[in-house]
């Protein structure tokens, strides 16, 4: 993990990260990463329901298999 992302991650969980589009930007970047995947489910219900909203893109060749990795 970069530092970058790191720090991110610290701000979204401290509330530090308080605008709509921050959180976006951060959620759509750890989707087009993947590093979705290697973070708790709390994570996964954000993007599920930004995903719901057309606020970020589910961005895969499969994204059947992405939301189904969400879900579980």
């Amino acid at each position: 993990m970069t530092s970058d992302i790191v720090n991110k991650i610290m701000d979204f969980e401290s509330g530090e990260m308080t605008s709509t589009e921050q959180i976006v930007d951060f959620f759509q970047e750890l989707g087009d990463s993947g590093m979705i995947f290697s973070l708790q489910g709390h994570y996964h219900r954000v993007f599920n329901q930004l995903a719901e909203a057309g606020l970020v893109k589910i961005g895969s060749d499969r994204p059947d298999q992405i939301i189904s990795e969400l879900e579980a």
